[in-house]
């Protein structure tokens, strides 16, 4: 929404810095996730762990921070992700409000409670720097940044191993650093609604990937439904959203990286 709300407890900038109005990548940390820093400052830190791919053509590296958002007395950790195409501006916008909602205000309201003050949230706010900085959707390497998740990429005839890119090995090192003590994983992106859009089915309007018959996957849906039928219900919006309850974590079919290292995970 770019001239209203995220959600209705919090306003975003207006209109929201999309496209050529976007904020550079430090500048999106500085003017949101650094915030928490300053709020929390018991409770929350912000680590390197690595740092964008450059190329001959494309020299300038940028940190890629976790910020780990820990109250006193969580029990389960849930990692959380956004920016992983650098244009698609309102999953890692979304991500940012979600989080305020949850921490300035969760305490009112029983649903949100378990989340605030139980739940410690890893969070890599941009995992492709690079593409968030020059408003692209692919990383450095010139592929979109998930591809290379364990699994090779061919680029312009040029192969890249598995977790060539840093980016990757940044999303590797979280899994590696908290093994077996993740219970959920979930990486925010945009989609466009395009009602006429071609080749058809075009998958339009809120979604989500999550393995086949998983629990998941069913949860995903039914929040789906829930939240079309809220956009129904507020505006005058009348054409259907789609609702997708049959996709996978890898556009391959196979198990995405976080279901094959054990993490129940999603792409929303």
């Amino acid at each position: 929404n770019t001239e209203g709300y995220c959600c209705p407890l919090q306003s975003n900038p207006s209109p929201l810095p999309i496209g050529e109005n976007a904020l550079g990548y430090s500048e999106f940390l500085t003017q949101t996730w650094d915030t928490f820093l300053a709020d929390y400052p018991a409770e929350v830190t912000k680590t390197a762990i690595g740092v964008s791919s450059t190329t001959e053509s494309i020299t300038t590296e940028y940190t890629i921070y976790k910020y780990v958002l820990a109250p006193r007395d969580w029990t389960r950790t849930v990692f959380l992700s956004a920016g992983c195409h650098g244009n698609e501006y309102e999953g890692f916008w979304g991500l940012y409000r979600i989080m305020r909602m949850i921490w300035d205000e969760g305490y009112k309201f029983p649903n949100l409670r378990k989340l605030r003050y139980n739940t410690r949230f890893v969070i890599v706010p941009i995992w492709n720097p690079w593409g968030v900085e020059n408003r692209v959707r692919e990383c450095p390497l010139g592929f979109p940044t998930q591809e290379n998740l364990n699994t090779s990429v061919t680029v312009d005839d040029t192969t890249y191993a598995a977790f060539t890119s840093k980016e990757c090995q940044a999303i590797k090192a979280i899994f590696d650093e908290y093994e077996g003590q993740l219970s959920f994983w979930a990486d925010l992106h945009t989609d466009p609604f395009s009602a006429t859009h071609t080749p058809s089915p075009y998958k339009k309007g809120c979604y989500g990937y999550a393995p086949d018959q998983s629990a998941i996957n069913r949860v995903l849906y039914g929040l789906t439904v829930d939240f079309h039928n809220i956009i129904k219900a507020e505006t005058e919006y009348s054409t259907n959203i789609p609702i997708y309850d049959t996709a996978t974590t890898s556009v391959y079919r196979e198990p995405g990286y976080g279901t094959g290292r054990g993490v129940p995970s999603a792409v929303l």
